[in-house]
C-alpha cells in the first residue's frame, strides 16, 4: 500500500523528507522520526480495504493478514510528535471534513481530509479498473496536497519534482506522495530537492 509506505518513509527518513501526503494508508509501523514531518492525510470513511476506524480489512486483494491502526491513531501520533499546539480546526464542505492541527514545531502542521463517502481510491483521480472503487469527486488529493506541502519545500523545483506518484497494481493511482528534502545540495537527477 502506497499510503503505508509513505508513512514508513516519514518514520525512517525524516531527516530527508520534509512532508508527506498519504492517501488511504495506515500507520502500522513502529515510528521514530528524527524530526517533525508535515503530514496531509486523505482517507475515505467508507474505505473497506484500509478502514478509517482501523481493524481487519473488509475487502483485501493480497493474502497477507493484517490489522490496521485507525486514522485517529495516525493523527494522534503525528500531532504529538510534531508538537502541535492548536487544533483541530474543523471545517466541512460537502462530504469532506478537514481537521487542521497547527502551531507545530518547524511548521510541520498536520491536516486530515476525511471523506465521508470516500472509498479506497485516489480522491479526484480516475477509477483504475471496473472492479476497483470509484474515487470521490468532492476533493482532488493531488490539487490539495501540492500547495499544502509547498510551505515545507525550499524551492518550486522541489515541488514540481516531487509530484511523481507511485502506482498501485492494476494501474490505479497510488495512495501516497512524499515531498521535500532537508538537503540543500543536489545528489543528482533522482534527488527530490
Amino acid at each position: 500500500n502506497g499510503g503505508m509506505m509513505t508513512y514508513r518513509l516519514a518514520c525512517e527518513l525524516a531527516d530527508r523528507v520534509a512532508g508527506i501526503a498519504p492517501v488511504a494508508g495506515a500507520l502500522n509501523v513502529d515510528c521514530r522520526p528524527a524530526r517533525p514531518v508535515a503530514v496531509v492525510i486523505f482517507h475515505g470513511m467508507a474505505d473497506r480495504h484500509v478502514r478509517f476506524e482501523g481493524g481487519r480489512p473488509h475487502q483485501q486483494y493480497d493474502r497477507h493478514p493484517r490489522v490496521d491502526r485507525s486514522v485517529a491513531d495516525a493523527v494522534a501520533f503525528w500531532t504529538a510528535h510534531n508538537g502541535c499546539t492548536a487544533g483541530p480546526q474543523r471545517t466541512q464542505t460537502g462530504p469532506v471534513i478537514r481537521e487542521a492541527y497547527t502551531g507545530c514545531r518547524d511548521g510541520a502542521d498536520v491536516v486530515l481530509y476525511a471523506i465521508q463517502d470516500g472509498r479506497h481510491a485516489w480522491p479526484g483521480g480516475q477509477r483504475g479498473a471496473f472492479f476497483l472503487d470509484t474515487p470521490s469527486t468532492a476533493i482532488s488529493a493531488t490539487e490539495v496536497m501540492k500547495p499544502a506541502l509547498a510551505c515545507v519545500t525550499s524551492t518550486p523545483a522541489l515541488l514540481a519534482a516531487a509530484t511523481s506518484m507511485l502506482r498501485m497494481s492494476i494501474a490505479q493511482r497510488t495512495n501516497a506522495m512524499s515531498f521535500g528534502s532537508r538537503s540543500n545540495t543536489s545528489a543528482g537527477p533522482g534527488d527530490w530537492r
